[in-house]
């Protein structure tokens, strides 16, 4: 009974260590309102405060532009030109249909070679588990924040909803 309640504990403990680093990680980020940076260096600090509570092997910002997106950040990809052609082929009517209602605030693909959706695609074939979460501000679609990961399963709805955080308080820092 007493090891069963030190597990416990020591599960409890690491539960309250894991949100207090993200709320002190969000917090960083609404930092970036009063910050006097360029946008590119505004997303290199993003990428750099993401780090501290999700992992990933590449990460990128999508923003609308027009009737395409356009990968405007990212970082860890094998080949950024592919990747960004890649994103700038996606229409913004795309984006728009599977984004457009405010309560779909992320999407988890755990396993993108099994996942009927995924897009198989020269070039992001390691990628093996996803997650979007869509940058808002006052209910406007701004863009997703796309997270990779080469491993399988490594993404889930309780990091999806970490990702979803963060985008709410970056999609604010971009606008």
């Amino acid at each position: 009974n007493q090891s069963a309640v030190a597990l416990d504990n020591v599960r409890l403990f690491e539960a309250e260590r894991k949100q207090l680093k993200l709320a002190q990680t969000l917090q960083a980020v609404g930092a970036l309102l009063t910050a006097e940076m360029s946008l590119d260096e505004v997303f290199e600090y993003l990428f750099d405060l993401l780090a501290r509570v999700v992992n990933y092997d590449s990460v990128s910002i999508q923003l609308i532009d027009g009737e395409h997106t356009s990968l405007v950040a990212g970082r860890g990809f094998p080949d950024v030109a592919l990747s960004q052609r890649i994103a700038n082929m996606v229409m913004t009517s795309t984006l728009q249909e599977r984004w457009g209602q405010p309560h779909r605030r992320y999407i988890v693909i755990p396993d993108t070679h099994r996942d009927p959706h995924w897009v198989l695609d020269y070039g992001n074939e390691y990628i093996r588990s996803w997650i979007g979460a869509a940058l808002r501000v006052k209910g406007r679609l701004l863009g997703i924040l796309n997270l990779d990961s080469a491993t399988v399963n490594a993404y889930d709805d309780t990091i999806g909803e970490t990702a979803a955080a963060f985008a709410n308080q970056a999609a604010i820092a971009i606008e």
